[in-house]
């Protein structure tokens, strides 16, 4: 009798022949650890000279079940053997799950394991299930490229070891083992590899040379030995990894736009970042890593998380959104976002009623307008989604919450978006690379939509086909009733509308703020010389007024020209005074310059108003009518300074003006002409009265149009010029506009990060009381059971004081609580400081630092809450201890002015531009500083009728340092 004999060339064809691709591969690999319940799916690349291994490595692992040998013999090794599509359910249990529940199975064909070989040609595994020894299978993907041998002739050692130091012993027996597939051939054997010497020299060579380094021993292996009964996993180490792998790490050198023609570094990031569906939860229950170690200082990084993928809050931001569900007769019913209008929407496909081939599926997208004027996603939240989509957009298909491939990649549009869209995009909307987004199916409700292959996706059937011909009538549908030129709705038209004028709007808007800016850098750097020149003129002249002084008889005539030059000067110097910048915010360097400037400015004015003093003996010895005469010319120079700036400002007026009229004409121009041109095409014959009479028709609606656009195009810039007035400045109502708008958008922002900062410490309080309970009592027990000696007990005795000091500082926090301070009682300075000292006294005293109160501030009381003021004084206090590492001099003062209390250091004083930034939320001057402390401060305090504010007036900072006012808000 006959049998079938099976070449070692059928593994390649069935197993690495039905693998489309690197990341196919990994995923084939990664979906067979899923199937052994495997939370954890990891792979790792060590690129060649880390830790000086010439070669590149490559790690696959799952923490799933993992196998004995007797799951390796019987059924790794045994191709085809699998039970996933018999509908056979795992029952759950400790060593079938995991104690997990039962998963549904994504591998189907018994052969996805030999994926492996598509990684790299040597290959080592490395699997162990609970309470037993671990399994090592070493083996060279190469040798069954011979097409002369046959599956039966190859050999696959195996190897069980319980402990590290067993490793390389076990890795050299394997080795060895697989060496005994090449034979020594003796007179009149067949040699199945005399026509495939050179492979098998380099296959043996290899072998022979290739080791184990070390950091795969400690990552990978050691972890696996170390709790014999608990652990479980499968790992794959590929030595002479593909080329295909050490390219990935361009990926991470390239710039935010990635070259789309690079396809396996972009396929195989955008396959395996998304194999579990991130659409909906940006943290999955099961998740994956891909690991690059590039060297040893860099470590590692995961690759995955380089190029960020969609999550859920996209769906939110996202210009259009289509969100639904196909019941089992391909009728959707659903919801249509576009922009900000969201509408119920049912489709009903056209063919006879009645259960569909394909089941029931939900389906969810996203879609970004590419034009940022019709958008509403701006800036960078629109560069983001421009880098998201240029790597994942489409629409991905998950069956049981696991990734089908090759759905999502950028070579698959199996809906024909964009084949439609060159046809007509006026028609169809849709782009492909516009939209994000996923098909929920189950293998339950969708049993006939089943996978080809890997390469291929799912089978040509007739359900394959009803679901492609369904979808694609639904979005043409869509297209059709809201995003289509000629719309059935005009919800989308309407919108756009709106934001093309916003966006226009915007980018004029953008272009005064960027001549505000350019103008106010451009003052910043000439008008500090400018106005230092102008000082040393005026001080040249007054120079010469005080040498002509000195002479006996002095003339009016003599000094005439000096004092009309001392007063040009003093004229010009309000044309260097520079205004802070109404219609934006400086930068924090533009700040310090304008302010730095200010104080010069302030200085200069200040001399030029004591130049009175040089003036005035020379005034004295002028005759009385000379005196008369200085001042009727410098009523003269002034009026005629003045006329010139009416003159000056004249001239720019009449260039608006001429500016306004020949955009007016412009405008008059284009539409009077577009009108002509509407008019001339619809002349109708002379002799036709129905054809005059449709002409009318269409002519008058062509005015009342044109009509409209005028209105809409004319009028609000008409009413902007009535509205314009010398009693409102523009500038400064725009720029009050914008700074309430940026105020109220960062408003939900601060809030919400606070309600977390608010959450997070009462969990801790809750998390401290239970932790400090149980570290008392451990410690009370435990000394009974110290052995005799002097160590033992000297170590619990710094391990107790250790414990009880913590335990005090915890102590001093609780009133500041939330839960355990909302009484009001009075509170005494003096018992704000005492507090406040014990709080820090180690730090006081490590620093050298004087913590001193007045006898006035020591009675001033206050009616109110201690968790708002024990806190405030914490927090300052803990600053003014930062601050003063810098000064000899170290003194902290609380103090008094009538009803507010002072607390004052003699450290860094605060800048006088910094006064009120201290108190936004983020602000921080110090290095790592949270910014949080002295915002929460003042809106606590503002809660209950105080405020706080900081100084530099020297009636309230009385040490020079910083200075902090607590006031009743009554009496601001």
């Amino acid at each position: 009798m006959a049998q079938f004999r099976t070449k070692a060339r059928a593994v390649e064809l069935l197993g690495k022949g039905q693998i489309a691709d690197l990341p196919t591969a990994i995923s084939e690999l990664w979906k067979n650890g899923y199937d052994a319940y495997g939370d954890k799916l990891e792979a790792a690349l060590y690129m060649p000279g880390y830790q000086q291994y010439p070669d590149p490595v490559f790690v696959l692992s799952d923490d799933g079940k993992g196998m004995d040998k007797e799951d390796v013999l019987n059924k790794w090794f045994v191709l085809g053997t699998d039970s996933k599509t018999r509908g056979e359910a795992d029952v759950e249990g400790p060593d079938t799950t995991l104690n997990k529940r039962p998963r549904v199975k994504m591998g189907e064909k018994g052969i996805g394991r030999l994926a492996v070989a598509y990684l790299g040609p040597q290959m080592l595994m490395l699997t162990k299930k609970k309470k037993c020894p671990l399994e090592m299978v070493f083996f060279d993907w190469r040798i069954l490229e011979n097409y002369d041998l046959f599956l039966s002739d190859v050999n696959i050692p195996i190897r069980s070891i319980t402990s590290v130091d067993a490793f390389e012993e076990a890795f050299l027996q394997l080795k060895e083992e697989f060496l005994l597939n090449f034979p020594e051939i003796r007179a009149g054997q067949s040699d199945p590899w005399k026509d495939q010497q050179e492979l098998k020299v380099k296959i043996i060579s290899e072998c022979e040379q290739l080791s184990v380094p070390e950091f795969i021993t400690e990552d990978w292996i050691a972890d696996m030995l170390q709790k014999p009964v608990t652990t479980h996993s499968t790992r794959f180490v590929i030595f002479q990894s593909d080329e295909q792998l050490v390219q990935l790490t361009d990926f991470t050198k390239r710039e935010a736009k990635v070259d789309k023609d690079d396809t396996t570094i972009n396929h195989t990031v955008s396959t395996l970042v998304g194999l579990f569906n991130l659409f909906k939860n940006e943290e999955p229950e099961h998740k994956t890593y891909f690991w690059i170690y590039e060297s040893d200082e860099t470590g590692r990084y995961d690759l995955l998380t380089h190029r960020a993928f969609f999550n859920p809050n996209d769906f939110t931001n996202c210009d259009h959104l289509i969100e639904g569900e196909f019941d089992g007769q391909g009728e959707f019913v659903g919801k249509v976002r576009i922009y900000n209008k969201t509408v119920p929407h049912k489709f009903v496909p056209q063919k006879k009623k009645g259960n569909t081939t394909y089941g029931s599926f939900k389906i969810k997208m996203g879609y970004v307008n590419p034009l940022e004027n019709q958008s509403l996603v701006k800036g960078e939240n629109k560069r983001a989604f421009d880098i998201k989509l240029d790597l994942y957009s489409g629409l991905f298909i998950y069956r049981d919450g696991f990734r089908v491939l090759p759905y999502g990649r950028q070579d698959t549009d199996f809906l024909e978006f964009e084949e439609r869209r060159g046809k007509h995009a006026g028609e169809n909307f849709f782009a492909k690379r516009n939209m994000f987004g996923y098909i929920e199916i189950t293998r339950k409700h969708n049993e006939k939509l089943k996978d080809k292959s890997s390469r291929e996706g799912f089978i040509n059937n007739q359900a394959y086909r009803d679901f492609k011909t369904d979808l694609i009538a639904f979005f043409r549908d869509l297209a059709k009733k809201y995003f289509a030129t000629r719309a059935e709705y005009s919800y989308k038209e309407d919108q756009q509308d709106d934001l093309i004028k916003r966006a226009v709007a915007e980018k004029q808007e953008h272009e005064r703020d960027n001549e505000a800016r350019k103008n106010f850098a451009k003052e910043l750097k000439d008008k500090p010389q400018e106005l230092e020149n102008l000082q040393a003129e005026f001080q040249q002249h007054i120079a010469s007024l005080k040498q002509k002084s000195l002479q006996e008889n002095l003339a009016y005539e003599q000094i005439q020209q000096l004092m009309g030059k001392v007063e040009d000067c003093k004229t010009r110097l309000t044309q260097y005074k520079v205004a802070k910048p109404a219609r934006f915010k400086p930068t924090e360097l533009q700040s310090k310059k304008f302010h730095a400037y200010n104080k010069i400015y302030a200085s200069v004015v200040k001399a030029f108003e004591q130049s009175e003093e040089v003036l005035r003996p020379v005034r004295d010895k002028l005759k009385v009518h000379e005196l008369f005469k200085e001042f009727e010319e410098k009523a003269i120079y002034y009026e005629n300074t003045l006329s010139r700036y009416y003159q000056d400002y004249e001239g720019d007026l009449a260039k608006v003006f001429d500016k306004i009229r020949s955009e007016f004409n412009s405008e008059k121009a284009i539409f009077l002409a577009e009108f002509g041109e509407k008019h001339t095409a619809i002349i109708p014959a002379r002799n036709n009265a129905t054809e005059i009479g449709r002409s009318l028709k269409i002519l008058e609606t062509i005015f009342k149009e044109s009509q409209e656009r005028i209105r809409n195009r004319v009028e609000p810039y008409l009413n902007h010029l009535r509205r314009l007035s010398f009693d409102v400045n523009e500038d400064n109502l725009v720029g009050y506009y914008k700074d309430q708008f940026e105020e109220m958008k960062e408003e939900w922002n601060k809030t919400y990060e606070l309600a977390q900062l608010g959450i997070a410490v009462e969990i801790i309080d809750h998390q401290f009381n239970t932790i400090y309970a149980q570290m008392a009592e451990s410690i009370k027990n435990i000394q009974p059971y110290l052995k005799a000696g002097k160590d033992p007990h000297k170590f619990y005795r710094h391990l107790s004081n250790a414990f009880e000091h913590l335990q005090d500082n915890y102590k001093l926090l609780q009133p500041i609580y939330r839960t355990t301070g909302r009484v009001q009682k009075d509170i005494t300075g003096k018992e704000l400081k005492e507090y406040t000292e014990e709080f820090f006294e180690s730090r006081l005293n490590e620093h050298n630092i004087k913590f001193t109160i007045t006898d006035q501030a020591k009675k001033w009381t206050v009616k109110s809450y201690e968790s708002i003021f024990k806190p405030v004084l914490i927090n300052i206090v803990n600053n003014a201890i930062y601050w003063l590492q810098r000064v000899d001099d170290k003194e902290i003062r609380i103090d008094v002015d009538g009803n507010n209390l002072l607390i004052m250091n003699s450290g860094m004083p605060i800048e006088d531009h910094l006064l009120e930034d201290i108190f936004k939320l983020f602000y921080s001057e110090r290095p790592k500083g949270r910014g949080i402390g002295l915002y929460l401060a003042k809106q606590s305090l503002n809660g209950i009728g105080f405020d706080i504010e900081a100084s530099n007036e020297p009636k309230y900072n009385r040490l020079n340092g910083a200075c902090f006012i607590i006031k009743p808000i009554s009496t601001l």
